[in-house]
């Protein structure tokens, strides 16, 4: 049997593959709420600290991500604009106010940061990307 690709087994193992290669990394993107949450168990697991030793960012702002210590910093998605954009495309394409060609709609991310990623310098933020950050610092 095999593990699906983005579990929180798959993020465990992953992880544990990476801090077992690679002592002293100092950065860690995961890709989703599950490889997060393996993730972090194999940092647990490993004693390494987050964020002093080891930065985490994550990608979906996840339930958990304001409650375990450190909050894990994210890039968050507009999830109920995801649903409410699909089911109007769905229905535009379904009751025919759409019968052209398939579009691309883009829908605004924005950065969470938290207390899983150290701060090395307060420069390290570029004004163009910082108006879609909003820091935690609980």
């Amino acid at each position: 049997m095999s593990t699906p690709i983005f579990s929180i087994e798959s993020g465990y193992r992953c992880c544990k593959r990476l801090l077992d290669n690679n002592p002293g990394m100092t950065a860690l993107f995961a890709t989703n709420y599950d490889t997060t949450v393996g993730a972090m168990m194999a940092i647990n697991e490993c004693g390494i600290s987050v964020p002093e030793d080891l930065s985490v960012f994550g990608f979906d702002d996840m339930p958990f991500a304001k409650v375990i210590k450190p909050h894990i910093s994210v890039i968050a998605q507009p999830i109920v604009e995801i649903g409410q954009t699909t089911a109007s495309l769905i229905l535009d394409r379904m009751t025919g106010r759409n019968t052209g060609p398939a579009k691309i709609t883009v829908l605004k991310t924005s950065v969470e940061l938290r207390n899983s990623v150290k701060q090395i310098s307060s420069n390290t933020i570029n004004d163009p990307v910082s108006n879609n950050i909003s820091h935690d610092n609980k």
